[in-house]
């Protein structure tokens, strides 16, 4: 992103993330008398770009690698060919979930 034809422009954390950070300091510097700030996000309301500290944030996320262990010794030991079968096809997936939680970017 450029402005004025200057150096190009690049926040150091996500878009949203800088404009609301900066409308916090305007509205704070500007505690004491009334103005107008309007400030609409323009994004999806995915993360398709999450920092590994959102990705920790989540729920369970620590316990990803506990899992992926016990999918693997179910899909050896289980009593149940079913089970053995589920943590065999499940597996494929945690595990790719965990490497793209791992590749995540630490943050700023």
């Amino acid at each position: 992103m450029r402005y004025d034809a200057s150096k190009q422009f690049a926040p150091d954390i996500y878009m949203t993330d800088y404009l609301g950070r900066e409308a916090s300091k305007a509205i704070e510097a500007n505690k004491n008398r009334p103005f107008f700030m309007y400030l609409a996000f323009n994004a999806p309301h995915t993360p398709l770009q999450a920092l590994k500290s959102d990705y920790d944030a989540l729920a369970g996320i620590k316990d990803h690698r506990h899992d992926i262990d016990e999918f693997e010794q179910a899909s050896k030991n289980a009593k149940s060919d079913d089970v053995k079968n589920f943590a065999q096809s499940t597996l494929p997936t945690l595990k790719k979930h965990l490497d793209a939680a791992e590749k995540l970017p630490a943050k700023g």
